[in-house]
Order: C-alpha cells, then structure tokens, then sequence
C-alpha cells in the first residue's frame, strides 16, 4: 500500500510540474513582442513595395519587377535590399539610374536598427 501511495505522489507532483511548465509557456508566448514586431514590419513591407511599383509606374516604368530582401545580423537589426528590374532602366546613363535609386530610397519606411540599399537587375 506504501509503495502503491508513493507512486501516485510521484505521477500526481510530475503532473503538476508538466501543467505548470505547459501552461507558463503559452501564457508567455501570448504576449510575445516579437510576433507583433514581424507583423509591423511585413506591413510596412508590402506598403513600400507598392510605393516603388507606383512610383516606378508613373515614372513610366509599368510593369517592373520589384523584389524586397532583407538581412538580419542577429541583434535585430535589417539591411533591405530593393531589387527593380525593367527592360527600359537597363539602358539608362548611371546618374539617370542613381536619381531613380535616391527617389526610390525616399519612399523608405522608418524603422529602428534598418538600412536600406537599391539594386537595378540587368539581364
């Protein structure tokens, strides 16, 4: 009867151990900072990649291919990469090309710890 007792005890405190740890980890994953964050920033995303295509599309340039990518250093910081390719921009004088990559970097969003760099794709 002792032993039949001290085995329910066990399997009774293993229980609550295991509730407890369960139950602390989704109730800290809830309130989690980080999954808000990378929502802002998928919605600040898309919101510059329809900035560029407009942009580009009264410049002229309709139908571009715009490409966002970003780098993470593991301390939160991003460097973006904004990568536009059309038939059109490939022949144009490098200073022509570096006005439409600074008009192109102004529309940017605002975020702490991101960079920002452009690209023209050539084929």
């Amino acid at each position: 009867m002792r032993k039949n007792g001290r085995f329910l005890l066990c399997v009774v405190i293993l229980g609550l151990i295991i509730i407890s740890g369960t139950l602390g980890t989704a109730m800290s994953c809830n309130a989690c900072p980080g999954d808000i964050r990378k929502a802002d920033y998928r919605q600040m995303e898309q919101e510059y990649v329809q900035q560029v295509r407009t942009f580009l599309d009264d410049s002229g340039y309709g139908n571009s291919g715009v490409m966002l990518t970003y780098v993470t250093d593991g301390e939160g910081s991003r460097i973006y990469t904004v990568t536009i390719h059309h038939e059109r921009l490939e022949s144009l004088s490098f200073t022509e090309k570096q006005e439409i990559g600074k008009a192109i970097l102004a529309l940017a969003f605002e975020a702490p710890d991101c960079a920002f760099c452009q690209e023209f794709l050539v084929a």
